[in-house]
């Protein structure tokens, strides 16, 4: 094999690629990338699998010999980031010895044939639907916070869809942070028909394919199979397997009442966490854990916090109706669901100090809505 690539859009596809290059095996076959060509052709497919999600990518390159061989991904990127020049030659002898070489730099390095690599799942599915880059790349933002992997309840591992017509919803859930959000997008189908899915992501898949998302208006296709969903962006191509499992039914978790209200600034609200956040700590000796503590009193929402390292106060003007609340929280749930809300005056629903504290815009848009709601602690006055 003989191929002459771009330097930059070489190492551009190696770095897409390394989201699926497993770090943990001691085989070859997924640490490293397949790299397959035909001779004469002008473009070069490359993939990487983990037995759990892949990506497939397709660049440009001068093929003088074909061939399929597997290369280690971590060295071969290593080696083509430091190489000088703007060409990168690649060969690959009949001892399965790799030469590549840019200016006046060479490396040599070792390969497997292209025979051993795992099989690839079918990489086109019967139905799906197309949304802009944007678009999936927002939704998919503003619920990640909520979804952590490694979660005893297996559908709670990832990020929850559910598409009808062209009304999107994205949810994301850890048993003590929720979050959904509802827009109205330009939705194509691929088949004929009215658009209607419901699948679970991995979050570690969703959190990978968010960092490949940009802020055009390019399109995205998304299909599905029986086991793996398949999201096709121009050149490249993320799949991964879905969790195949029923989401909770999270309606009944929603607060539908609240005692206490309140609207706030969120940019004034997430300054203040950021400050509480110097000074709390999530775990003091192995086992105690601090908090930040709200309490709501007239029109001012007093926001303390205390552990070994320091204490912080401080004070927000807010617009309050009901009676007044002190109620504790993890400092850094609250601030990544603040955050994620933007720039948005928020109202926070709020009923006793052992019930979630719902938040969500003041003025919420008919086509673009968001609930999130966070579980509070028990603070050491309630124990």
């Amino acid at each position: 094999m003989k191929i002459t690539f771009n330097k930059k859009s070489l190492t551009d596809a190696i770095s897409r690629l390394m989201i699926a290059v497993t770090s943990k095996s001691v085989s070859m076959v997924t640490e490293g990338i397949l790299i397959t060509a035909e001779t004469g052709n002008t473009t070069v497919t490359m993939n990487a699998y983990d037995m759990e999600k892949g990506v497939r990518a397709v660049i440009e390159a001068e093929v003088s010999e074909g061939g399929s061989y597997i290369i280690s991904a971590q060295k071969l990127l290593g080696i083509v980031r430091t190489m000088p020049g703007e060409e990168i030659d690649l060969k690959v002898d009949d001892k399965n010895m790799v030469t590549v070489t840019g200016g006046r730099s060479m490396f040599r390095l070792h390969a497997l044939d292209g025979s051993s690599f795992p099989g690839l799942p079918v990489l086109n599915g019967d139905r799906g639907f197309f949304i802009k880059e944007k678009d999936l790349k927002n939704l998919i933002s503003r619920v990640l916070f909520a979804v952590e992997a490694g979660n005893p309840t297996p559908a709670l591992n990832g990020v929850y869809f559910e598409i009808v017509g062209n009304t999107i919803k994205i949810i994301g859930c850890d048993g003590y942070k929720f979050a959904m959000c509802d827009k109205v997008c330009e939705l194509q189908n691929k088949n004929e028909g009215e658009i209607n899915f419901k699948f679970i992501v991995p979050v570690k898949t969703a959190t990978e394919l968010v960092k490949m998302l940009s802020d055009s208006e390019n399109t995205v296709l998304l299909e599905l199979t029986r086991k793996h969903i398949i999201f096709k962006l121009s050149e490249t191509v993320l799949f991964s397997r879905m969790i195949d499992q029923e989401y909770l039914d999270y309606e009944k978790f929603i607060p539908t009442e609240a005692k206490i209200t309140a609207t706030v600034n969120t940019v004034d609200i997430v300054e203040a966490l950021e400050r509480a956040s110097l000074v709390t700590e999530e775990k003091i000796a192995g086992s105690v854990r601090s908090y930040v503590k709200f309490s709501f009193s007239g029109n001012v929402l007093t926001i303390t916090s205390d552990s070994v390292t320091g204490s912080v106060k401080d004070e927000i003007a807010i617009f309050h109706r009901g009676d007044d609340l002190d109620i504790g929280f993890n400092c850094r749930y609250l601030l990544d669901a603040f955050r994620a809300c933007g720039d948005e005056d928020v109202e926070m629903r709020l009923n006793s100090p052992l019930m979630p504290m719902a938040f969500s815009p003041i003025n919420p848009k008919e086509d673009d809505k968001f609930l999130y709601f966070v579980l509070p602690l028990r603070m050491k006055e309630q124990a």
